[in-house]
C-alpha cells in the first residue's frame, strides 16, 4: 500500500498541474493553500476527537477563516489537555500557524493572506508589474512551506484501514511509536485515494479526493453520520444558513453559464451571489442577495422593488415560469393527440374522449396497499389536492407515488390530464396570488417505446421538447417544490434494468431532491412495485434514501359511472344484462368501455368476448398495412399470421423482461409464425416489416430499430395466446418455464384460465417444480404466478378440493361463496384473504402470513377450518371493525372459532410487550425509513398512523428502549425546522423474534420491555 506521504502528495498535486515547484497564477497557489489548511484541520480535529469526542465542533462547511480560527482554538486546547508529552499535531498546527503569520503585513495593500484571497476570489483585480510577481512570489512560498511541513509530520506514517459500511474506509496514520485516527474526517475511498471532509450541510457529508472527473463526492453510511453529527456544530442557525449557501450553489448551477463560475459571498446572515445565468442570447451577470426570514423562510431581494420575496419566486422569474407553463401545455397536447391518433390507427376507434369518468383513486402506505379498508376513496383531483399540499411542506423525506391499476384503466391518461390542466391553470395564474398559494407545475415524462436505461436521458428529452428547461433545471424546480415529476410507465422506459435495480433505478433522483419534492411514477407492472418493495427492505440497512412512500391505486369504474358513459354514447345499460361476467368486470376499466362502445356501434357486440374483439379488429388493420405490391390487395401476412408473430414477440418481451424488441427479433418472430427459415418466400416482406401500426419504432442515434406495443393491453393478451398455445400442444414444461420468466399482470391471468380454466388446474395439480428448486432472481415471479391462477381458477370454478398449495404468494384470494374442502395453505403468503368459504371442510393454514384477514360483517362464525398454526395476521377485518393488535386479532379469531392459543391475561406488561412486538413486526414489514423529532422522539412524517397505534407513551418508550440498549442508531438528518434523526433498527429479526442468546443489545431491550409499566392507551 502507498504510504501516507504518497496519497497526501496525490491529492496536493491535484491543485498544482506542474506541481510543487511549477509556475502557476496566485489563485492556483492560494486554492492549495486552502486545501493545506484544510487538511490540517481535520488532523486538528482527528485528535481532539480522540481525547474528547463531544469537544470537537467543527463547523459544517468550514473555510479559510474558519481553519484559521480553529486551528488557533485547537492549538490551545491540545496544550491545556493532560497529554503525556507534546504531540506531533500540536507541533505541526503551531508550525503552520506560524507560517501564515509570517506572510500576514509583507503586502501592504492586503494585509493578511485572508484578505488577499477574499479580495481575488470575489472577481477583483490584483496589481500589476512588479508588485504582482512580488505578491505571487511571497504566496508560492507560503504553499511551498506548508507542503514541507505537513509531508514532514506524515513521515513514516503507515495507511491502516477498516472497512465502512458507507464505502469510505477508516484511516488510521500509523508511525513506530504512535498513530492517529482521522476517520471520519479524512478517509480512503475504494479505491485507496486519500478524501478530506469539506463539508456536511445537506444530506450527505461531502468529500474532496484526487480523481479524472469526480474530485468532489458525496457519501453516506449510519456511523459515519452518527460520527460527523456529534464532532460538527449543530447550531440550527449554521445548519440552516450554511444548508441554503450550499442549495444555492445546487440551484443556480441548473441556470448558470457553463463558462462562469458562481461566487458566493456570504456576510452578515446574508449571501450574495454573483453569477452569468445562461440565455439564448448568451450570458447575462447577475448579481442577487438572499437571506433567511421568519421560520427558516427562504428569501431572496428584488432589486427593482427593494423588497425581500420567497426564494420560489425567484426561481420562476429565472425559469420565465408562464412561457415554461405554454412550453408544457403546448407539449401534452400533442402527447394527447398521439394518444388519441394511436387510437384511431391501432383500432379505428372514432368515438371522442372528452366524456370519459374522472378516475377514482385509493391513496395508502405502500405496506397498506392491499390491506388498508379505512381508507375512502377520492377523485384523482383529491391525488393532485395531497400533492401540492406536501409540495408546500420543507419535509425531510421525498415523497414517491406509485400509480397503479390493472392493464386499461387509464393511468397514462389519468396523468397526461392532470398535467395538461395543471399547465393551463398556471398559464392563467395572477402572479399577485400569494407566493405559497401557487400552483406547482406537473411535469409529465413517458415511455415512448425506447428503453433508454437512464431517467436523465429520458427527462432531458421531455425537456427538449419543451424547448426552455434542461435536466439540471429540472432537478432545481423538483427539489423547491415548483415541479411534481410524472413518470409514465417508468418500468417500460428502463427496460429490465427496472425490474433488476428496482431501488436504483429511482434512487439518484431521489438524492438530488436531497428530502424534499414530489416524484409520482406509473408503472406497467405491479411486479416492479413488488420488486421496488423487496429491494427497499432487502437494503434498509445499506441504502440512504430519505424517501416515503405512497400507492395510489386507481379504481374501476362503478355501475353508475359505466351507465353514465353509456347512455352519452346512446346506448341503454340494459344491453349489459346479456354479456359474460367476466366481460362485465372489464367493463369498469375504461379501455373496455370504449371497446365496448364502438362494437355496439358497429354491430359487433355479443359476437365474441371483449379481448377478442379487440385482437381481432386489431389484426385485421394490421394485416391490411401489410399489402402485396404490384397493385396487389393481397396481404403479406394473414391475420393469424400475424397473430402468432404477436405471440412470439410477447413471450419474447416476458423472457428479457423488456417491452421493446429489435428489428432481427420481430424477423424471427415471423419465421416462428410461418415456419419458415427465410422470409423471402414472401416477397417484399422483409421491406414492409417496420410498417406494422400497432408497433411503434424508434430510430435514434445509434440507428437500432426498436417496436414495442402501443398500448400494454396487447402485450397483455397476446403472452396470454402464447401461454395458451403452449397449453393446448401439451408443451406443459415450456407454459411451466414462462412462468418463472415473469409475473403475469391480471389481464394475461384472467385470460388463461377464462379460456382454458380446466387444463390450467390439471397442469397445476401435474405440476412439480417447486420455487425453491428454481434460481432466487425467478422465485418470487413464479410463487405469484401461482398464487394468481389458484385465486383466478377458484374464483371460475367456485370450488377448490384436495389439494396441498406451498409457498405461494397471494395478492388476493377470494373464497367467498367458494366450495372448499381438504385444502391446506402451506408457507403461503397473502396479501388479502377474504373468508368464509362456502361449506369449507379441512381447510388448514400452515406457517403463512396474512396482511389482511377479511370477514363479512354478519360473519360470527368460521366452520370448517381445522387448523391455524403459526400463521401471523397483520390485519383483521370482522364483526364491523378493524383489528391491528396482536392480542386483539388472536381473541377476535378464537371468538369466531379458529383453533388458535388462548391469548393470556398478565397485566400491563405483557399488553405493553404485545404493543412492542406489533411495532417490531412494522419495522421488519415497512420499507419506509421512519424518522423522529430529536426532542420528544415523536413520529416526525405524516403517515404515522401505525406509529402511535398504542398511544404516543408506549411509542416514545419504545424508541428511549431501541436507543438505551443499543438495538437501534437513531441518525441525525439533514432538514428545515426542527430537528430529526432516522431511527435504523440493527437487529430486527433478532428483536422480533426475542432471541437473546449470544445479543446482548436484543436481551438488554427485552429486559428493559419486561419490567416496563406502561399501559398501551
Amino acid at each position: 500500500m502507498a504510504t501516507a506521504v504518497e496519497r497526501y502528495e496525490e491529492l496536493e498535486n491535484s491543485y498544482l498541474p506542474d506541481g510543487l515547484d511549477g509556475e502557476a497564477v496566485i489563485h492556483v497557489y492560494i486554492a492549495a493553500i486552502d486545501f493545506q489548511l484544510r487538511f490540517v484541520t481535520m488532523c486538528a480535529a482527528a485528535k481532539i476527537r480522540e481525547l474528547d469526542p463531544d469537544h470537537v465542533r467543527l463547523h459544517r462547511s468550514p473555510g479559510f477563516g474558519t481553519f484559521l480560527a480553529y486551528l488557533s482554538a485547537a492549538l490551545g486546547f491540545l496544550r491545556g489537555t493532560a497529554q503525556a508529552s507534546a504531540d506531533p499535531v500540536d507541533e505541526l498546527i503551531e508550525a503552520v500557524l506560524a507560517e501564515i503569520d509570517q506572510i500576514s503585513g509583507k503586502d501592504p495593500q492586503f494585509g493578511t493572506l485572508k484578505k488577499l484571497r477574499d479580495h481575488l476570489f470575489h472577481g477583483n483585480p490584483l496589481p500589476t508589474g512588479d508588485a504582482r510577481q512580488a505578491t505571487t512570489e511571497r504566496v508560492r512560498r507560503t504553499m511551498q512551506n506548508l507542503s514541507s511541513l505537513i509531508r514532514g509530520y506524515l513521515a513514516g506514517a503507515e495507511l491502516r484501514t477498516v472497512a465502512d459500511e458507507s464505502g469510505m474506509h477508516q484511516l488510521e496514520l500509523r508511525w513506530p511509536r504512535r498513530h492517529l485516527g482521522t476517520w471520519p474526517f479524512i478517509c480512503l475511498d475504494e479505491a485507496g485515494r486519500m478524501c478530506v471532509l469539506t463539508s456536511f450541510t445537506g444530506t450527505a457529508p461531502a468529500y474532496l479526493r484526487a480523481d479524472h472527473s469526480e474530485v468532489r463526492v458525496e457519501t453516506c453510511g449510519d456511523d459515519l453520520m452518527i460520527a460527523l453529527n456529534r464532532s460538527l456544530r449543530a447550531q440550527n442557525e449554521d445548519r440552516t444558513f450554511r444548508g441554503f449557501v450550499d442549495d444555492l450553489r445546487a440551484d443556480l448551477d441548473g441556470f448558470r453559464d457553463l463558462d462562469h463560475a458562481l461566487h458566493p459571498y456570504d456576510k452578515d446572515a446574508e449571501v450574495t451571489v454573483y453569477w452569468h445565468q445562461a440565455l439564448s442570447t448568451g450570458a447575462e451577470p447577475r448579481t442577487d442577495r438572499f437571506r433567511i426570514g421568519d421560520s427558516d423562510q427562504r428569501l431572496w431581494r428584488d432589486d427593482q422593488t427593494s423588497t425581500w420575496l420567497p426564494y420560489r419566486d425567484f426561481l420562476r422569474r429565472l425559469a420565465n415560469w408562464q412561457v415554461v407553463a405554454s412550453r408544457v401545455r403546448q407539449h401534452l397536447v400533442a402527447v394527447e393527440h398521439e394518444l388519441v391518433a394511436g387510437e384511431r390507427k391501432a383500432l379505428g376507434w372514432t368515438r371522442t374522449t372528452d366524456d370519459l369518468v374522472t378516475p377514482r383513486v385509493k391513496v395508502t402506505s405502500m405496506q397498506d396497499a392491499e390491506t388498508d379498508g379505512s381508507v375512502e376513496y377520492m377523485d384523482f383531483t383529491g391525488l393532485q389536492d395531497e400533492i401540492d399540499e406536501r409540495l408546500r411542506m420543507r419535509s425531510t423525506q421525498t415523497r414517491v407515488y406509485f400509480v397503479r391499476g390493472e392493464a386499461g384503466i387509464g393511468k397514462t391518461r389519468a396523468l397526461v390530464t392532470a398535467a395538461l390542466d395543471r399547465a393551463r391553470a398556471i398559464e392563467s395564474e395572477d402572479e399577485s396570488i400569494a407566493s405559497d398559494r401557487r400552483l406547482p407545475l406537473f411535469y409529465f415524462v413517458r415511455s415512448t417505446g425506447e428503453t433508454s436505461g437512464s431517467l436523465d436521458n429520458a427527462i432531458a428529452a421531455a425537456s427538449a421538447a419543451t424547448r426552455n428547461l434542461e435536466l439540471e433545471t429540472v432537478k432545481t424546480l423538483c427539489r423547491n417544490g415548483l415541479i411534481a415529476l410524472f413518470i409514465d410507465g417508468f418500468d417500460e422506459l428502463l427496460g429490465g434494468v427496472g425490474y433488476e435495480n428496482a431501488l436504483g433505478s429511482l434512487k439518484p433522483w431521489i438524492d438530488a431532491m436531497g428530502g424534499r419534492g414530489v416524484i409520482v411514477v406509473s408503472a406497467r407492472s405491479s411486479y416492479y412495485l413488488n420488486q421496488y418493495r423487496t429491494s427497499l427492505v432487502r437494503e434498509q440497512r445499506r441504502q440512504q434514501v430519505l424517501v416515503q412512500h405512497r400507492v395510489a391505486s386507481l379504481q374501476p369504474w362503478r355501475e353508475t359511472d359505466l351507465d353514465g358513459f353509456l347512455r352519452s354514447h346512446g346506448i341503454d345499460p340494459v344491453t349489459l344484462d346479456d354479456l359474460e361476467s367476466e366481460d362485465r368486470r372489464l367493463l369498469g376499466l375504461p379501455f373496455f368501455a370504449r371497446v365496448y362502445v364502438e362494437a355496439v356501434t358497429a354491430g359487433r357486440a355479443g359476437a365474441a368476448t371483449l379481448p377478442d374483439i379487440v385482437l381481432e379488429q386489431y389484426l385485421q388493420r394490421e394485416s391490411m398495412k401489410l399489402l402485396m405490391g404490384g397493385g396487389q390487395d393481397k396481404p403479406l401476412l394473414s391475420p393469424a399470421e400475424l397473430r402468432g408473430t404477436f405471440e412470439a414477440i410477447a413471450a419474447l418481451m416476458a423472457e428479457q423482461g423488456a417491452r421493446a424488441v429489435e428489428l432481427k427479433d420481430l424477423e424471427l418472430a415471423v419465421q416462428a409464425a410461418l415456419s419458415e427459415d427465410d422470409l423471402q418466400v414472401r416477397p417484399g416482406l422483409l421491406q414492409r416489416l417496420s410498417v406494422l401500426c400497432g408497433l411503434a419504432v424508434d430510430e435514434g442515434a445509434s440507428a437500432k430499430r426498436l417496436f414495442t406495443f402501443q398500448h400494454e393491453l396487447f402485450y397483455d393478451l397476446f403472452l396470454a395466446d402464447a401461454l395458451l398455445s403452449e397449453l393446448r400442444r401439451d408443451n406443459l414444461d415450456t407454459v411451466v418455464a414462462m412462468l418463472t420468466k415473469t409475473q403475469l399482470r391480471v389481464a394475461t391471468a384472467a385470460r388463461v384460465v377464462r379460456s382454458e380454466a380446466r387444463a390450467v388446474e390439471e397442469l397445476l395439480r401435474l405440476n412439480s417444480t417447486r420455487a425453491d428448486d428454481l434460481p432466487a432472481g425467478r422465485q418470487e415471479a413464479y410463487r405469484a404466478n401461482l398464487g394468481s391462477l389458484w385465486a383466478l381458477i377458484a374464483r371460475h370454478a367456485k370450488t377448490l378440493c384436495d389439494i396441498e398449495l406451498e409457498g405461494l404468494t397471494f395478492a388476493e384470494l377470494d373464497l367467498t361463496g367458494t366450495e372448499v374442502a381438504n385444502v391446506t395453505f402451506r408457507g403461503c403468503t397473502f396479501g388479502r384473504l377474504e373468508l368464509p368459504a362456502e361449506r369449507a371442510k379441512n381447510l388448514q393454514f400452515e406457517r403463512g402470513t396474512i396482511d389482511a384477514l377479511w370477514l363479512p360483517p354478519e360473519s360470527q362464525h368460521l366452520p370448517g377450518i381445522e387448523r391455524f398454526e403459526g400463521t401471523e395476521v397483520s390485519q383483521l377485518i370482522a364483526l364491523g371493525s378493524l383489528f391491528e393488535r396482536p392480542q386483539e386479532i388472536q381473541r377476535t379469531l378464537q371468538k369466531l372459532g379458529l383453533p388458535v392459543p388462548a391469548v393470556p391475561e398478565d397485566g400491563h406488561n405483557e399488553e405493553f410487550a404485545d404493543a412492542v412486538e406489533a411495532l417490531l413486526n412494522n419495522f421488519r414489514q415497512r420499507p419506509d425509513s421512519v424518522v423522529v423529532y430529536q426532542r420528544d422522539l415523536m413520529p416526525a412524517d405524516d403517515n404515522s398512523r401505525w406509529q402511535l397505534a398504542f398511544g404516543s407513551e408506549v411509542w416514545t418508550t419504545f424508541i428511549k428502549f431501541l436507543r438505551d440498549s443499543q438495538s437501534a442508531k437513531l441518525v441525525p438528518m439533514s432538514a428545515g425546522g426542527a430537528a430529526v434523526q432516522r431511527v435504523r433498527v440493527q437487529f430486527i429479526e433478532q428483536l422480533y423474534h426475542r432471541d437473546i442468546d449470544d445479543n446482548p443489545p436484543v436481551a438488554d431491550f427485552w429486559d428493559r420491555v419486561a419490567s416496563c409499566g406502561v399501559k398501551p392507551s
